[in-house]
């Protein structure tokens, strides 16, 4: 019996938009061709002894492993399907990149913009009494028309009732076509909308390019007492943002919302570890003073605590510096003004490092 049996080997599939699959969105450089979607074996390389090399990421922090999550399911059939199958996206988060939005690869002057998966002629084959639940990504996933497609076939199907949806979101849209997200999301067990708010006002617009505070937060708002509707923040916790963690806390309790805290680990040089000593004591005593007045996220605030003390990779934070200050360049912005950096910044430059 192999020592290593995470359940996303068996019972997950994540549908990238390159044509490939994997069992989840954090494994590192491991897919395997679409046209496996419905072998049971397509994973299970992974199945071995050790922690298999692409898994060592997932397992690095286990208070806050991927691998936890899929504790939950059992058998051979697919459970979970995480569907990213498009990178269509109307926003430019600074964290994120042309790999996984369309707007970001415009922006570069990518010759193909939108890079997306076609579906398998067998794709309907996973989509059983087994299938417990979908998380949607993307790319923006309320602008992807093949969402909109399977929300429908699942309806067809006489699924949708068993099933719950869970989506990543910019939530800058709501409606697809004469589709109203909410008509057809009645139909499902529950939902949860997870939106991506980093901050809160001209902060936010800043680090999520292309988005737009008043309608984020209106649109929230309109979901907020729908009765099979949860919403929740999902909050990037980064070396740009965690200077606004306190706003978005304060804004999640004003609101009675609940922040999915999510430690970045990629790019690493917009991890929290690229700090220089006087940002990360900085840095530190912010997240110590949100633990302080938010203590039911003392866990992810603890795990935060811990990779911004081992700044480690310092010697990246030249090349945060001039990510931040490239987009803001291109992009006609002032994120570097709200950010700490400046005087950490010009001493390097003095300093010749």
């Amino acid at each position: 019996m192999v020592k290593f049996n995470c359940k996303a080997i068996t019972n997950a599939i994540t549908i990238l938009p390159n044509g490939r699959i994997a069992p989840c969105c954090v494994i590192k450089n491991y897919s395997k061709p679409i046209e496996l979607l419905n072998d049971k074996n397509r994973f299970v390389d992974l199945q071995t002894d050790e922690v298999p090399t692409p898994c060592t990421q997932c397992v690095k922090y286990p208070q806050s492993s991927y691998k936890r999550f899929f504790n939950q399911f059992s058998g051979d059939h697919v459970q979970h399907l995480d569907f990213r199958n498009s990178t269509l996206c109307n926003m430019k988060c600074r964290t994120c990149g042309p790999h996984a939005s369309s707007s970001w690869a415009s922006e570069l002057g990518a010759k193909v913009s939108i890079i997306k998966s076609e579906l398998p002629v067998n794709f309907d084959e996973i989509l059983t009494e087994h299938l417990k639940e979908i998380y949607f990504a993307g790319g923006e996933p309320l602008l992807n028309p093949d969402h909109w497609m399977l929300l429908q076939k699942l309806d067809q199907l006489d699924l949708a009732h068993k099933i719950r949806l869970k989506y990543n979101t910019n939530l800058t849209v709501t409606t697809y076509k004469n589709i109203s997200a909410f008509d057809i999301w009645k139909k499902f067990k529950n939902v949860e909308i997870s939106v991506s708010v980093d901050a809160v006002g001209k902060s936010f617009d800043f680090i999520r390019s292309g988005g737009d505070w008043s309608t984020v937060s209106n649109n929230i708002a309109m979901y907020l007492n729908e009765t099979n509707v949860t919403v929740t923040l999902n909050y990037t916790l980064s070396a740009i943002s965690v200077w606004f963690l306190p706003d978005v806390l304060k804004y999640a309790e004003e609101n009675n919302l609940f922040v999915h805290i999510t430690q970045l680990t990629d790019p690493h040089y917009y991890t929290l570890n690229v700090l220089p000593d006087e940002l990360a004591a900085q840095c530190v005593n912010i997240l110590n003073k949100c633990k302080a007045e938010f203590p039911k996220y003392s866990n992810q605030i603890d795990l935060a605590i811990s990779v911004a003390s081992n700044n480690d990779d310092q010697s990246s934070f030249v090349l945060l510096m001039s990510n931040i200050l490239m987009a803001d360049k291109i992009r006609n912005e002032s994120l570097f003004d709200l950010l700490p950096f400046k005087q950490s910044a010009l001493s390097r430059i003095y300093a010749n490092q």
